[in-house]
């Protein structure tokens, strides 16, 4: 299955296989079944194994979703999730996973927490007006903390990461020691590695619980 995983490092294959796996065109074409309206699967359970046949349904793709079931933990009409099962609320980093950015003030912590899923300008506004906001946002209120989460970011339009980065650099608040934490994944495509490692290179920030493989930071 590696082989038909589109990737920049290992970490992408760890995140698709799984999907790849439960696909029935997928599976039909590497030869693992003859039939895609079934498919056998063996799971086991400690010393336990169960075998159970699937057949497959329908899995509409929620808009700003890249993959159906995998990439963003979408949730779908109609299909069971265990989070719907928690009594405890959503995560901040899984609440809104399709969104391509958004921010979130935390009053009791004076932490503002922003997360940016995609590259790329929506219909209803842009990367660099979505950066004003955010920015004249912090220098209008008592913030303490500066959270920006790539873990869902896929990449895109690097040109339009600048005035994100530039506004990161420029504020003196969030250019602190200690003020500003970056949230990456080891699955982070290269094409957004330029403002996780900007961000790394050109501030003076403490960045803390940052997943950042040792490769990518070499000083060219």
């Amino acid at each position: 299955m590696r082989d038909l995983v589109c990737r920049d490092n290992e970490m992408t294959i760890k995140e698709r296989v799984p999907l790849l796996l439960t696909t029935p065109e997928v599976l039909q074409a590497v030869g693992l079944i003859d039939d895609m309206g079934k498919a056998r699967f063996v799971v086991q359970q400690e010393s336990q194994q169960i075998t159970v046949e699937l057949n497959p349904v329908a899995g509409p793709r929620p808009n700003r979703d890249n993959w159906a079931l995998g990439q963003r933990f979408s949730k779908l009409p109609g299909w069971m999730d265990s989070r719907d099962r928690l009594a405890s609320p959503t995560p901040l980093w899984l609440k809104e996973p399709e969104n391509y950015f958004w921010f979130e003030y935390l009053a009791d912590s004076r932490t503002i927490y922003v997360q940016f899923n995609e590259v790329a300008n929506k219909e209803d506004e842009t990367v660099a007006d979505f950066a004003k906001r955010v920015f004249t946002f912090v220098e209008t209120h008592a913030v303490d903390r500066f959270v920006l989460d790539l873990r869902w970011n896929t990449g895109g339009n690097n040109y339009l990461n600048k005035p994100l980065l530039l506004g990161i650099i420029k504020s003196p608040k969030i250019d602190s020691a200690g003020f500003l934490t970056l949230h990456a994944l080891r699955a982070l495509f290269n094409s957004l590695d330029g403002i996780k490692v900007h961000v790394v290179r050109t501030t003076t920030s403490t960045l803390a619980r940052t997943i950042i493989p040792r490769s990518n930071l070499r000083k060219s």
